[in-house]
């Protein structure tokens, strides 16, 4: 809520006090004791807005001393040694930002200084990727033995206008030790579920699960048209039938009850040489094909600037709000960079 809107509530409060409106006495009235409840409730909400009132200016002063620590009226000495530090540690990526002609940008949501170092995170929450497909994702990136992955990396772009709608705009500047990571194929990821299914390396060829369903599937046929209940048989060959669907469909883990039965019923499947490897969570990938869809890269960063791809930042990085970027640039890039907006 804004600070004027406050004012106005707290003077609309007070106005409503019975001390203030003796029209609350004329006869018949609340009683006594309910006009001393009202009062109190009054008094109440004017203290509670006015407490908000003082916190909420309180915020905004220390946010707007956070945001001109560097601004008009600080020394240039300040902002030199800042830049200073930034050169020996972020060499390699300024050379990018000069070479191409672009930045990187991020933006973040809440309170932040005007400048500042952080490390990606640990485990990101994906916003909009499916958790459980992203977790698979990341496995294929350290398979191609590529660091920065999804959940252990910021992501930033080269379009100053798509990082806005993110947050407060900052460039970013990575620490020479931070690695990187970027798609050459897609613009901007999103990992839906199941999207990774059709790169799963099963240890036998699929033809041989087609004609192993179509075989269960002529069983569950005869056992129907049998005159005797055999429901339990017909049960069983629809759980086997079951599996086989999902692994022709991608999926590459068969939970432990099916696996039993599997090998107590069908001991002729040619699923029971893979089952310990099938009841295990650790598909493989066709890693080529993957790349061939993806193009995933941790290197060209150049290329990845000039595309305005997303790119996944992991390690340390120096952020410089967007506002004061003007007083690092002379410094750090020595011209002035494209901008997109």
């Amino acid at each position: 809520m804004k600070i004027d809107d406050l004012k106005i509530l707290i003077e609309a409060a007070k106005k409503k006090s019975p001390f203030s409106n003796t029209s609350l006495l004329a006869p018949g009235a609340e009683t006594a004791i309910n006009l001393q409840r009202r009062m109190s409730e009054i008094r109440g909400v004017i203290e509670r807005l006015e407490n908000t009132l003082k916190s909420n200016q309180s915020e905004l002063k220390k946010l707007e001393k956070q945001l001109n620590k560097l601004g008009p009226q600080s020394a240039d000495s300040d902002v030199q040694s800042i830049a200073s530090k930034i050169q020996n540690d972020c060499g390699k990526f300024l050379m990018a930002f000069r070479t191409s002609g672009e930045l990187m940008y991020r933006g973040i949501r809440g309170e932040a200084l005007s400048v500042f170092q952080a490390t990606s995170p640990t485990n990101r929450v994906p916003m909009d990727s499916d958790p459980d497909e992203v977790a698979k994702f990341n496995s294929i990136l350290s398979a191609l033995k590529i660091e920065a992955n999804r959940s252990n990396s910021i992501f930033v772009t080269s379009e100053e206008f798509h990082a806005r709608d993110y947050g407060t705009l900052y460039v970013i500047i990575p620490k020479n030790s931070a690695k990187f990571a970027w798609s050459a194929e897609e613009k901007d990821l999103i990992i839906d579920s199941d999207v990774l299914a059709e790169f799963v390396q099963l240890p036998f060829p699929k033809t041989l699960l087609s004609k192993e369903i179509k075989k269960i599937q002529n069983a569950i046929n005869k056992l129907e048209n049998l005159p005797k209940n055999v429901n339990d048989q017909i049960g069983r060959h629809y759980v086997y039938a079951e599996v086989l669907e999902l692994l022709i469909e991608g999926d590459t883990w068969i939970n432990s009850y099916s696996a039993k039965i599997i090998k107590k019923y069908f001991p002729d499947s040619p699923l029971i040489p893979y089952l310990d490897q099938l009841t295990g969570r650790s598909p493989k990938y066709d890693l080529k094909s993957f790349q061939d869809k993806y193009k995933m890269k941790n290197d060209s960063l150049i290329s990845a600037l000039k595309m305005g791809h997303e790119i996944l930042i992991h390690g340390e990085y120096y952020a410089i709000h967007y506002n004061i970027w003007s007083k690092f640039e002379p410094i750090l890039i020595g011209k002035s960079s494209k901008r997109d907006i």
